[in-house]
């Protein structure tokens, strides 16, 4: 079965992520022999960025050089564009001047909150990129303090519209009890459409998904598994909608 990572630090120097192209490359060989033939390259932005635009440039110019330095070491991985966004205060500057970067193109946008953020906040945010054209992608809900507390939330984000993207770290319990918890209750209640890597290098929080792949199938199903880690976010590189797991 063949996967898609849509969301992955895998591009070099843009973040806390892959620190050089050695790196970028080597972490490409290991998703691909887990399965993985597409990435979504998502680096960090709007988190100190004086100039989006300038970091979109910056992130399109280093996509193409990475897509390069595989098609060099023979790594038949497809890259795709994209970023995780930050969402705060700036949102509607961003929409309005588009200095942001969808997945691959389409009008799927990746995002994410504070660890802490209001919920409220969180849930407006949402809705406005929505209002926008745009299909919001969340990252990580379960490692969200409001959603730990109440990850009921995220059943009506469900309902409404917005993607909801769980980290194969929590649903292996990498990332502690909080989240893991909030990722079991969202998957066993069926309110995720895709898993990814979150993937940050080849040693910890790696872009390796058969694990998470097995772990789904054996505690939930295995036509969930490959929903979420196949079939899903497939559709969502190509713009296409997704499968509702319901």
């Amino acid at each position: 079965m063949e996967f898609t990572d849509l969301h992955c630090h895998i591009l070099p120097t843009m973040d806390d992520g892959s620190p050089d192209f050695e790196t970028s490359v080597a972490m490409a060989k290991m998703a691909f022999a887990s399965g993985v033939t597409k990435i979504a390259a998502t680096p960090h932005s709007n988190l100190g960025d004086e100039d989006m635009n300038l970091r979109c440039r910056e992130i399109r110019h280093r996509t193409a050089m990475l897509r390069d330095a595989l098609s060099q070491s023979r790594v038949p991985v497809k890259i795709l564009t994209g970023m995780e966004l930050l969402i705060g205060p700036n949102l509607p500057e961003i929409i309005e001047n588009k200095s942001f970067l969808t997945i691959g193109e389409s009008n799927y946008l990746l995002g994410e909150f504070d660890f802490g953020e209001d919920g409220g906040f969180m849930e407006d945010a949402l809705f406005y990129i929505m209002e926008n054209g745009l299909i919001p992608v969340l990252a990580h809900p379960e490692r969200y303090a409001a959603v730990q507390h109440d990850p009921a939330r995220v059943a009506d984000w469900f309902e409404r519209g917005v993607i909801i993207q769980v980290n194969k770290g929590s649903v292996l319990g990498r990332f502690g009890k909080g989240p893991r918890f909030a990722a079991d209750w969202i998957l066993r209640h069926g309110f995720a459409h895709i898993v990814a890597s979150d993937a940050h290098g080849t040693e910890q929080r790696t872009p390796h998904m058969t694990e998470a792949f097995n772990f789904i199938s054996s505690n939930y199903s295995g036509e969930y598994a490959e929903i979420l880690m196949s079939l899903n976010p497939g559709r969502i590189s190509e713009g296409k909608a997704v499968l509702s797991p319901k």
